[in-house]
Formats: structure tokens, sequence, C-alpha cells
């Protein structure tokens, strides 16, 4: 029976030696460098802002939604209007088809007839069924000038179409 002992008597067991003390060095120098700031984690590269000095975040107070801007240039092109909480209006049961018609009349009326507005937001809580089929709907929006327009809408039914009338909304 050999007494040898396998790590150290065998070639083999001495690379395995050699190979792990290497990589307990590596790993003891590593953390000294960590740990003595030669070696920076996660730190910025210098003249980039961090997110937090880029990315400002508030809360539209007519939809009630979190907006994060971010202080660059906008994300938006030049005449683009930003619309803050319609996509909730989706939810409410339109189709595809029939939002992408309001998102697009939206634009367009705003573009058309407010040329000077920049963003709009769904009213919170502003969207009810004006009939018992829940084929008509209302809802508002405001601007960031703060108009205030109605906008009803009517399906007729059909899952694809749907007809959509905006008004400027008339105080009580």
């Amino acid at each position: 029976m050999n007494n040898e002992n396998l790590l150290t008597g065998t070639k083999r067991g001495r690379a395995i030696l050699v190979i792990g003390g290497l990589f307990v060095f590596a790993i003891i120098v590593l953390v000294v460098l960590i740990a003595t700031g030669v070696i920076k984690l996660g730190e910025e590269k210098p003249g980039l802002p961090s997110d937090d000095e880029r990315i400002t975040t508030e809360v539209d107070p007519i939809s009630g939604e979190t907006i994060r801007k971010i202080k660059e240039d906008p994300e938006v092109k030049e005449g683009s209007i930003i619309m803050i909480g319609i996509y909730q209006i989706k939810k409410m049961g339109l189709m595809a088809d029939q939002y992408s018609k309001l998102v697009n009349t939206l634009a367009k009326y705003v573009s058309t007839n407010r040329p000077d507005v920049k963003q709009i937001s769904y009213k919170r809580d502003s969207y009810k069924y004006t009939n018992t089929k829940r084929t008509k709907m209302y809802f508002m929006f405001v601007t960031n000038e703060g108009e205030s327009f109605d906008v009803n809408m009517d399906t007729k039914g059909s899952i694809k179409d749907i007809d959509i009338k905006i008004t400027k909304h008339e105080d009580e």
C-alpha cells in the first residue's frame, strides 16, 4: 500500500495545489484592491451624470400617473403631443383598432385646434358608459394649458369601428 499523499505525491496533485493556490491568491489580491479603493465597483464614468441626476419623476395631477422625465433631449419629435394616461382608456374595453383611432383622432384634433398644446392628460375617473348597451362612452382630457375637453365615443356595437366626437368642456 502506498502511503504517499495524492496531492503532493503526483504531478497532477501538485498541479491542482499550484492552481488552487494561485486562485486563492488572486481572490485575496482582488479583495485587498477593492477594500483599499484601488478598484471601485459601480462607479460612474467621469463626465457622465448618474441616473438620479438625469431623470426626474413627478405625478401628473390630472391623470395620477407617475411621469419620468429625462433632462436631456425630449423623447418626442417636434410637433408630437405627449398623451399621459390615455392608455387607461384601452383598459376600459376598447379594441386595438378603436384605441388606435382614438389616439390618432386626439393627436389630430389637438394639433389642428390647439397647436400650442404639447401635452394632454386623461382626467382620472372621468371615463363612463353613457348607455346601457355599453357602446357609448365618455371621458375628459386636460391640456397642459388647463383647458378641458369632452370625448364622446360610440362603437355602435362594432369591435373595429368607433365614432369619436371631441368638444371643449363647458364649465357648469
